[in-house]
């Protein structure tokens, strides 16, 4: 973390920004102990406040009773115990102050964390607070050696899987024997725990018009029996266990028979078209060394969608980033469910999953994983699905 304060010094001057201010609260917000590297479990109790200015020293603000949970910090100490004592430090530190970055954020949850009243309390003093994303991003979204390797090792064994639970499919309805979605699960959850991976939700199979609900998965008590003709879509994820690791995350499509309906075949063709598009959008701006931003990537592919007239059926965001969380708190490629206006950075990784979904009928998600390697390279990882899987 001490390395990182000249560099985030320098772009708060970029920026006009006075000084960043890092607060928690029982751990409500979980971008500030990543930036101080706190651990999760850390039992910090009280508020605390962490101030880095555009020209100085860092200074730490915590109540007497925890200093010692903070002393690996690279900052001036000032502690209270009362809320006066409190109110009246945080003053005097940001008495200088006319613009403040916290986890805030008026159009993306996922970085807002400063609650209301903390926000507000700020902003009694005269400060204008602006989010944090442009200095926490560079920071806490790329990611590491570690991370690039074990996500590669990750997204092979997901096809791998993917691929082996199609088969299991195809052999069963062979043999005419009963296979249901939550076999398919199961399958995939054993196959993580022999892959010592590990997952934050089930793996998702589902058949027919249950693949028309992005967020469908079977459970012991409601499941559908996989029969011929069904279309199948396979959405699972994971990463290797440990505390620098990566996760991966891929959905499939494949139908138990010989040939798709004109309908399913074009709805599949429109949705690989979209996910192409997203790669030659970002590639091309790579090489021109331009800048991207979430909202484009998802808008350029929602168009599309909708000049196709199934505009209304894809109703989640083109991406997400990833990192230790599946679901990470970088950049999403985003312009439908928030406006992702942060810039798309190198060393990070995202999911490119464009989807149409038919109330009623079946839906189409394909989903593969990108890395923008810290060279400007676009690397796609696993290859993406060209053609339905027939299982016929």
């Amino acid at each position: 973390m001490k390395d990182h304060i000249p560099n985030v010094q320098v772009e708060m001057k970029k920026n006009n920004i006075d000084g960043w201010l890092l607060y928690s609260f029982h751990g409500n917000n979980p971008l500030a102990y990543d930036f101080l590297s706190l651990p999760a479990d850390a039992h910090i109790t009280r508020r605390f406040y962490y101030f880095i200015p555009a020209n100085g020293t860092p200074t730490l603000l915590c109540h007497m009773m925890e200093t010692h949970l903070f002393m690996h910090l690279d900052a001036q100490i000032k502690t209270y115990i009362s809320l006066k004592d409190l109110n009246r430090h945080l003053s005097d530190l940001l008495e200088s102050c006319k613009v403040i970055a916290m986890e805030y954020s008026t159009s993306v949850p996922s970085i807002s964390y400063v609650d209301g009243g903390t926000i507000d309390q700020i902003r009694s003093y005269d400060i204008k607070v602006v989010s944090s994303d442009a200095l926490l991003q560079p920071i806490t979204s790329v990611w590491t050696k570690s991370m690039y390797e074990s996500h590669k090792v990750c997204a092979k064994l997901l096809s791998d899987i993917a691929g082996g639970a199609f088969e299991l499919i195809k052999n069963r309805l062979l043999a005419h024997e009963k296979i249901t979605e939550l076999d398919v699960q199961n399958f995939i959850l054993d196959k993580f725990k022999e892959a010592d991976c590990i997952t934050d939700g089930k793996p998702i199979c589902a058949v027919g018009k249950n693949s028309a609900m992005p967020h469908y998965s079977p459970t012991d008590e409601s499941f559908s029996e996989i029969k011929k003709g069904d279309l199948i879509l396979l959405d699972l994820w994971c990463k290797k266990k440990g505390s620098d690791a990566a996760y991966a995350d891929i959905t499939r499509m494949a139908i138990a028979a010989t040939k798709a309906s004109p309908k399913q075949e074009e709805v599949f063709i429109i949705v690989r078209d979209a996910q192409r598009m997203v790669l030659g959008f970002i590639r091309e701006r790579l090489q021109a060394n331009k800048p991207i931003f979430g909202f484009e990537v998802d808008r350029i592919v929602r168009e599309y969608i909708h000049q196709k007239g199934y505009g209304k059926y894809f109703i989640h965001r083109t991406g997400h980033h990833i990192h230790k969380e599946c679901h990470g708190n970088g950049t999403h490629f985003d312009d439908f469910e928030t406006y992702d206006d942060r810039l798309v950075i190198k060393g990070t990784g995202y999911s490119v999953e464009p989807g149409i979904y038919i109330p009623g009928e079946f839906g189409v998600r394909l989903e593969i994983d990108i890395y923008i390697s810290k060279e400007g390279e676009l690397e796609v990882n696993p290859l993406v699905q060209e053609e339905l899987l027939y299982l016929g």
